[in-house]
């Protein structure tokens, strides 16, 4: 996860990020590469050419984001007919998907990205929940989950 820094402080000569991942830099505008997701408490500390400081804390939350739709109409129109998060499409990510009607049976449950969702069954107006498990490179799994409402 590549996140993008900057600073802009007035006068600063000298700047000294923390990552809170065991990284720094001392660079204005650093690129610092997280290896999972979580919680970062980055500090930044600016010097001026007087040595008059500033420190500056920011929470940054890295959260994955599966770019799941919230609605779709398979009606046959060739236009939002099928549903599948939008990162598992164009990612390579090990994911189980499973969509639940609202009385909780699965309707559907795929891991492969090419076994998208067709609405089967489904009503325009039906909600249903989704649940992803996405397996990490580094083993973690992150649990995201949502709603589908089903358009005319």
């Amino acid at each position: 996860l590549q996140v993008i820094f900057e600073a802009d402080a007035d006068n600063a000569t000298d700047w000294k990020w923390d990552f809170d991942n065991k990284q720094t830099s001392s660079l204005q505008n650093p690129t610092q590469t997280f290896r999972k997701h979580g919680l970062y408490k980055v500090s930044l500390t600016a010097r001026n050419f007087a040595g008059c400081s500033a420190l500056v804390n920011q929470d940054v939350n890295l959260k994955f984001n599966p770019l799941a739709p919230e609605i779709f109409s398979p009606n046959g129109d060739g236009k939002n007919d099928t549903w599948m998060p939008v990162a598992f499409l164009n990612g390579d990510y090990i994911f189980t998907l499973t969509v639940s009607d609202k009385s909780g049976n699965v309707v559907f449950k795929s891991s492969d990205k090419d076994n998208v969702w067709d609405g089967n069954n489904a009503k325009p107006g039906d909600t249903f929940r989704w649940t992803a498990v996405v397996k990490e490179k580094n083993g973690d799994e992150i649990t995201c989950q949502g709603l589908i409402t089903i358009a005319k």
